[in-house]
This record gives structure tokens, C-alpha cells and sequence, in this order.
């Protein structure tokens, strides 16, 4: 057996053990970060009086790869304040936004509505309304995190609920500055 060392989220490096002659991890890979872990180990930047960092994020629906196609439309300072997170509560309707520096370090996070989620209502053919989720394939996010310095990117998670746990799944990496 070899043991390797692989990087799995900037923080932590998992050891796994290798079959040296097939390969092969002889144990599964790490379990994917929970909301519950990120928001007990990154705190968020206090907000009043910050300069914050405005982006605006293209965002195409996920592919087969699970990975989303996304552009940095635009990017600019301004100050204002960001409000804390004292009680996150989070959906399937949320992404997760979180801020990376240059030595994969996580610095701070966000949570925001999904814009490309729509949900309807309409009659059905026996005259009862049916609701209706309708995900959008290209949406513009609206992104405001703390002008940190060293921030590097930015990466987009989608909450999916397993376990009674929001699992985080990384859908997009988005390079600022």
C-alpha cells in the first residue's frame, strides 16, 4: 500500500490509501462539504462600513460534466456595507458563493437566490392549479462580497439536501480582480 496525499477544499489534504500495483483507492473519497461545516469554519467579513466588491456573473446551466459555463461581466468597488448572516437558512433555491484567496484559502461566504429558478402556478385542465418549477439556462447573478485583500476567485456552490444536510455541490470557479 502507498498512502498519497490529495488536496480536497484548500484546508484539509485527505490521505488515501493506494493499491501500488492496480492504482486503485482501497477507501471511497471524502464526503462533499455540508452548509453546516462552511458556516462553522469560515466567518464572514462584518459589514458596515467596507468597501465591497460588485460582481456580475454569467451563469449557463450545468452540463453533463456537472460544471457550469460562467463569464465575469462585470466587476467594480463601491462602499457600502454587507450584511452578516447571524442564522443562515438555506434552500435548494440558494446558491452559495464562496470567496477564495491565492493560497486556496477560504475567506468568506454568501448566500443568494437562485434568479434562475422560477416557480408557477396555473390552471390545469380540470381547473386546478398545478405549480410548476422552471429553471432558466442562462441567468445573470448579482454577486456582493467584502473587497478582501488577496481574494483570488470566487466559487458557486448549489445546496443539495441528503441526509437531513445540505451538501455543497461546486458548480462554478470564477477568477476576480
Amino acid at each position: 500500500l502507498t498512502p498519497e496525499l490529495r488536496p480536497s477544499d484548500g484546508n484539509t489534504l485527505f490521505v488515501f490509501a493506494l493499491d501500488s500495483a492496480a492504482g486503485n483507492a482501497l477507501m471511497d473519497p471524502p464526503r462533499l462539504r455540508t452548509f453546516q461545516d462552511l458556516v462553522g469554519s469560515v466567518t464572514q467579513t462584518p459589514g458596515p462600513g467596507r468597501r465591497v466588491r460588485e460582481l456580475r456573473v454569467r451563469l449557463t446551466r450545468a452540463t453533463a460534466t456537472g460544471k457550469a459555463v460562467v463569464e465575469l461581466v462585470g466587476e467594480r468597488v463601491v462602499e457600502r456595507g454587507l450584511r452578516r448572516e447571524r442564522r443562515p437558512e438555506i434552500s435548494p433555491n440558494h446558491l452559495v458563493v464562496v470567496v477564495l484567496n491565492e493560497k486556496d484559502v477560504e475567506i468568506d461566504w454568501r448566500l443568494l437566490l437562485h434568479p434562475g429558478i422560477l416557480r408557477a402556478e396555473a390552471p390545469g385542465a380540470d381547473g386546478r392549479l398545478r405549480g410548476q418549477v422552471v429553471e432558466r439556462d442562462v441567468v445573470d447573478l448579482w454577486i456582493a462580497i467584502p473587497d478582501l485583500p488577496g481574494a483570488d476567485r470566487i466559487h458557486i456552490h448549489s445546496p443539495r439536501r441528503a441526509d437531513g444536510k445540505y451538501l455543497l455541490d461546486l458548480i462554478a470557479e470564477v477568477p476576480i480582480g
